[in-house]
C-alpha cells in the first residue's frame, strides 16, 4: 500500500534551471518522506537521472502563466497540504 502523501510540493517553471537543481537537491536531504513533488514545465522534459529517486511527477503545461500552472498542480496533487515553490 502506498504511503499517504502529507505535502505536495508544486513547482511551476518554463525551462529546467540551476535553481531547480538546487531546490530538488535540498528536498533530497529531507528526512521526512511523506511528500510528492509536482513539476510543471512548459514543455515535456526528461527528469535527470540524479533525481529519479525522488517522488516526482511531471506535467507539461504549455506556455501558460504561473497561476494556471499552480492550479493544475493543485488538481494533480495527492497531498493534504500544498507548498508552492517557484523556481
Amino acid at each position: 500500500m502506498e504511503q499517504t502523501k502529507i505535502f505536495s510540493i508544486i513547482i511551476p517553471f518554463k525551462n529546467w534551471s540551476e535553481d531547480l537543481d538546487e531546490c530538488l537537491g535540498h528536498l533530497r536531504q529531507q528526512t521526512f518522506d511523506a511528500y510528492e513533488v509536482i513539476l510543471l514545465p512548459d514543455a515535456k522534459i526528461q527528469l535527470p537521472d540524479v533525481f529519479k529517486d525522488l517522488p516526482i511527477a511531471i506535467f507539461p503545461t504549455g506556455p501558460i502563466n504561473p497561476a494556471l500552472k499552480r492550479d493544475l498542480g493543485a488538481e494533480k496533487s495527492m497531498g493534504r497540504y500544498l507548498a508552492f515553490i517557484d523556481d
